[in-house]
């Protein structure tokens, strides 16, 4: 699996131009799903059956944290996950598959900070993880560009297994306090 190589140019897409072309939350939604329902589609075509799916769309309150945290660190990258779908899949042997699947049924697109679609494989302990989550969060994220669009929608596909999504729900708390404390995994203590 990939992981994630940012570009070395100056120049690139970020947040900024996503801005310009947001829609409001509500129509987010709707695009959310239409993602959803798209990849779904492409699953089912490649004979990958989803024992569960879910849809969001990243609010306004969300990104704007996002985006704060990030120009405290200096960078005006683009918000890859304003749309997320999550999928459930009997094995690991699954989630592999759809992650080819899915990443090779979006266009390629190498105008953002890093090269789409990419793989982030979170079962491999050498690929760089989210610097909030817990140690032991296993799944393998997909993010993907799409819409015809000038701009085009970033979308988080998150492909797991029933027994790495109770992984994700026991460690989601925790998760979201070290985000919001702005506290890397590797600093917390226990409690």
């Amino acid at each position: 699996m990939n992981e994630i190589k940012h570009h070395q140019c100056r120049e690139h897409l970020g947040y900024q131009e996503q801005r310009q072309v947001l829609p409001p939350y509500p129509q987010r939604m709707d695009i959310a799903r239409q993602f959803h329902d798209l990849v779904r589609d492409i699953l089912k075509f490649s004979l990958i059956q989803v024992i569960e799916s879910e849809y969001r769309a990243k609010t306004d309150e969300r990104i704007a944290l996002k985006v704060a945290r990030r120009q405290v660190a200096n960078r005006e990258w683009a918000v890859c996950d304003l749309y997320g779908v999550r999928c459930l899949l009997g094995t690991a042997n699954e989630v592999y598959l759809a992650a080819s699947a899915v990443a090779s049924s979006f266009p390629p697109e190498d105008r953002f900070h890093l090269r789409l679609p990419t793989i982030l494989d979170y079962n491999n302990p050498e690929v760089a993880r989210n610097r909030f989550s817990n140690p032991s969060y296993r799944a393998v994220h997909v993010l993907v560009p799409f819409g015809n669009l000038d701009v085009p929608h970033l979308g988080e596909i998150q492909l797991m297994t029933p027994e790495q999504k109770v992984i994700n729900d026991q460690t989601r708390a925790e998760y979201e306090r070290r985000r919001t404390l702005g506290v890397e995994s590797s600093l917390i203590q226990p409690d």
